[in-house]
């Protein structure tokens, strides 16, 4: 038996065509409306987060910020500092000039820098005196260098005028990696100077929190040993904060902020060997206000100082370079005429107690240091290659040397 399918009759000849393309038509236009709406919520929402990013959690925006604490931000240069021809006749600044950014800590006129800052070229003397420029003003204060703490890249110094404008202190503790931070200072140096020196502000966030850093490869410090000038800024540093937002040349001694607006550290340098970018590095905050506050107080820095550098050990390092220890606080770099170089230690001793105390690290080694007043000895016990070594010797108060 055959079958047939059934065909339906076709209904409304042309005008089911039109009535077909219509609705085609229908769709096309809402699929469009569609895709535009989404289109302006989605340009909507963008704009919202560009101006939510702008806002700190505190509410007040970057401009805000930057408006609060730009009256205390200053640059520094040596009155030595002078433009000179080399030999292609293209102008450059002469290399006895330090440049640098600082800020206003104290009303009546304690600004603090890096110890670089204030130092010559070479690190072998400091400054007695620099010039201190306020950018949103244009005035020049001359400022004498009251301390300069080599280890800590810390320097101290004083203008005579009173009722300035101030930076105040954030607590370390409340500084937590991902926390949103800016940069404020001089970045370009003397050549800014030539076009009316302003100051810039960079963000971005805190990256790491107690970073050990050598300026130095081991080899070279070693190969160094007994040639670094006393007053080298640091170049071995432990506890510091690290931070993608930018710095550069001329930021040096600039304040690094929180989203209050509150200092969390001090900006001190950037490693950028082997194409490496984002890694900026600031001294923390609870370092800066000790040296502050002692220079303030006495006039000097009279902390205890034995003239080492010293950076962690822990379980990897040991594994990487065969230390017969896993945890204390290596011997990294010696200064001269100090301490340390005249009880005979040596770069590469892991020191794994001070009087009596358990060192674990770089910073508890320092830690116990800084408890202590200068002046009294201390006996620290001393991993050398495997052999355990008995060391006294005593504190001294931190030194720096001025030039002419």
């Amino acid at each position: 038996m055959n079958e047939v399918s059934a065909v339906p009759p076709k209904k409304g000849g042309k005008g089911g065509l039109i009535l077909g393309i219509l609705n085609l038509l229908l769709i096309i236009g809402v699929g469009i409306a569609v895709i535009v709406i989404a289109v302006v919520l989605l340009t909507k929402d963008s704009g919202e987060n560009k101006v939510i990013s702008a806002i700190t959690p505190g509410g007040k925006t970057l401009t805000e910020l930057y408006k609060k604490v730009n009256p205390s931000v200053v640059y520094l240069f040596n009155a030595d500092t002078e433009l000179t021809l080399d030999e292609y006749g293209q102008v450059k600044v002469a290399q006895t000039a330090s440049l640098g950014s600082g800020f206003v800590y104290d009303s009546d006129g304690y600004i603090i820098t890096n110890a670089h800052v204030v130092a010559d070229e070479l690190g072998t003397k400091i400054h007695p005196s620099v010039e201190v420029v306020f950018p949103e003003t244009n005035e020049i204060h001359v400022g004498q260098v009251l301390a300069a703490d080599a280890l800590n890249d810390i320097a101290v110094v004083k203008i005579q005028e009173r009722n300035l404008s101030v930076s105040e202190f954030a607590n370390i503790d409340d500084v937590d990696v991902g926390d949103a931070v800016f940069a404020v200072g001089s970045p370009g140096g003397a050549n800014d100077i030539i076009s009316n020196l302003k100051n810039t502000m960079t963000s971005g966030i805190v990256s790491g929190k107690n970073r050990s850093f050598g300026l130095l490869g081991l080899g070279e410090a070693l190969y160094l040993a007994g040639q670094i000038p006393e007053t080298i800024p640091s170049l071995a540093h432990n506890d510091l904060i690290q931070t993608d937002a930018d710095v550069n040349h001329g930021n040096s001694g600039g304040p690094l902020y929180n989203d209050e607006g509150k200092v969390i550290g001090v900006n001190t340098l950037v490693e950028r060997q082997s194409g490496q970018q984002g890694l900026n590095f600031a001294v923390p905050v609870d370092t800066v206000e000790r040296i502050a506050k002692d220079v303030k107080d006495s006039g000097k820095l009279t902390s205890p100082y034995t003239g080492i550098a010293a950076l962690s050990v822990d379980k990897v390092s040991s594994k990487m370079y065969g230390f017969s220890v896993d945890e204390g606080a290596l011997v990294y770099i010696i200064l001269p005429n100090s301490p340390a170089a005249n009880a005979k230690l040596l770069p590469l001793d892991i020191i794994t107690e001070i009087n009596g105390e358990s060192v674990k690290s770089a910073s508890e080694y320092e830690e116990v240091l800084m408890g202590m007043t200068a002046g009294e000895e201390v006996t620290l016990e001393v991993d050398r290659a495997g052999a355990i070594n008995t060391i006294k010797m005593k504190t001294i108060e931190t030194p720096y040397l001025r030039g002419n």
